[in-house]
């Protein structure tokens, strides 16, 4: 049967002692997996919400995502959750022998029934007893044979003598503390500037003296082909610290999809049509390396959470980075109820459908459906209808970034509704639910002298072109039509 090892905690931050952990577990050869849990909320340890989940969740991944054997799962943060060992057990159960890992601190006085576990876990004496517990020797806190649990398999090591605890003082205070921590989880940490009792940057800027790439291009572009072999030098089968993709909006979105958990920037060169979420491309090779080694301006952009049910009950989970949307599966109209955090705020919505559209999604399908773009780095959502007939004459409604927006059908027998996410069709469903995962986000580069909104606030004011004829007489009026300069 296959043996997994759950490590949870609340790795704020994840330092170079948790690394070594996992490294022991993967050493020893015990364990055919390490899960690694961060958790959400917790009232005992108030330092955990300090900072924002989707950074937690892009340190976990940081330092554990590479290691082998090792999955980071992310439930408790999406959900803001903790969830206690005894669940941790129910849920893993079937996917082999579960293993808790724990550290000494938490089993000394365990002969006495006074341990950390059996005097504040929840149902801490009965899992004492029946558990399987992996326990890691911690510095500073020895225990003999007596105190540890009945199944039990013990690991030393060479373990750093340092705490999250130690890490966030230091970051605080503004001494060195990059020793205690993996190289990228160091960057990332200065680059948000984290831990610093400020908000963290939502823009930023990035510098790369050495561009390690992934390349991410449409095979059916000629040019983005081409610009691929001109970057093939700077390509690494391991270890890169930048993703450029090659192409037009379509390639971003799905080099996002992909690669999103590698927690790389994203920078793209434009070989598509608008080109929204990609950089002009430079006049000359020499000009990319410019740019890639350039003091980047980096934009940290969340992802949508999108949770459906269907008839059944089922539940599915998804992600999107432009936008989510129900639509009528037959001939008839879609009947559709919507809240905004709990509160009903339009009881009956009558038409193809709706969609929820974060900002760089507003120049899409949201557009398309009648509703204003809005600027790429703006803290909204957008709500629009879909040939809605009722109520008449509206077409959307811009939110707050901390919405939580529900769309149900009203009449799902007879008029059936559609989910999709960013083209992915989810199925047919009852209800979905769209707020900003606190777990996902995409860091896009931009060279600081582009401005990401230009295309957007261009695309509201269509250019109107004129051409005389040779006798002056004829006069037609081209507009927007890139293809003629006239």
């Amino acid at each position: 049967m296959k043996k997994i090892a759950i490590f949870g905690g609340s790795f704020n931050p994840p330092g170079k002692h948790h690394r070594s952990v996992v490294n022991t577990l993967i050493a020893s050869g015990e364990f055919d997996e390490i899960v690694v849990i961060p958790c959400g909320g917790r009232p005992d340890k108030p330092s955990v919400n300090d900072i924002p989940p989707e950074h937690r969740a892009a340190l976990a991944d940081l330092v554990f995502g590479r290691l082998p054997k090792t999955r980071v799962e992310l439930f408790d943060l999406e959900s803001d959750t903790f969830t206690p060992n005894c669940r941790l057990e129910e849920i893993f159960k079937d996917q082999g022998e579960v293993w808790h890992v724990v550290g000494t601190d938490l089993v000394v006085n365990g002969r006495r029934g006074e341990s950390l576990i059996q005097k504040t876990w929840k149902q801490g004496m009965e899992i004492w007893q029946n558990l399987n517990f992996a326990v890691i020797a911690r510095p500073g806190y020895p225990c003999d044979q007596e105190d540890l649990p009945p199944h039990f398999k013990f690991f030393d090591g060479e373990f750093p003598r340092i705490s999250s605890t130690k890490i966030r003082e230091l970051i605080y205070r503004g001494e060195d503390f990059s020793g205690l921590l993996t190289d990228a989880t160091a960057s990332y940490i200065r680059r948000y500037g984290l831990y610093r009792g400020i908000m963290p940057h939502h823009v930023h800027h990035l510098q790369l003296a050495e561009p390690r790439v992934k390349l991410s291009y449409d095979e059916r572009n000629p040019a983005a082909c081409e610009m691929a072999e001109t970057l093939k030098s700077y390509t690494v089968e391991s270890d890169p610290n930048l993703i450029v993709a090659l192409g037009g909006d379509g390639t971003m979105l799905r080099a996002i999809r992909r690669h999103w958990r590698e927690r790389l920037p994203f920078l793209g060169l434009n070989f598509g049509h608008k080109g929204y979420l990609l950089n002009d491309v430079p006049p000359a090779p020499s000009s990319v390396d410019d740019l890639m080694r350039g003091n980047l301006a980096a934009y940290h952009m969340p992802l949508l959470y999108v949770e459906t049910r269907d008839a059944t009950g089922r539940v599915q989970e998804a992600l999107a980075f432009n936008d989510a949307w129900v639509e009528r599966k037959n001939q008839n109209t879609a009947w559709l109820q919507i809240k905004q955090k709990g509160q009903v705020v339009m009881e009956k919505l009558v038409g193809d459908g709706a969609l929820v559209a974060t900002p760089n999604g507003t120049n899409v399908y949201a557009r398309a459906m009648g509703a204003q773009p809005v600027p790429i780095n703006s803290q909204t959502i957008v709500l629009v209808g879909s040939n809605v007939l009722e109520p008449n004459g509206w077409k959307a409604a811009h939110l707050p970034f901390d919405s939580l927006i529900e769309i149900s059908a009203l009449d799902p027998a007879r008029r059936p509704i559609e989910a999709s996410v960013d083209n992915q069709f989810l199925g047919e469903v009852v209800s979905m639910k769209v707020r900003l995962s606190r777990i996902a986000a995409a860091e896009l580069l931009f060279d600081p002298s582009y401005d990401i909104n230009r295309k957007m606030v261009e695309s509201q004011f269509p250019r109107h072109r004129v051409l005389y004829s040779a006798d002056k007489r004829l006069l037609m009026e081209l507009r927007a039509l890139d293809l003629y300069n006239v």
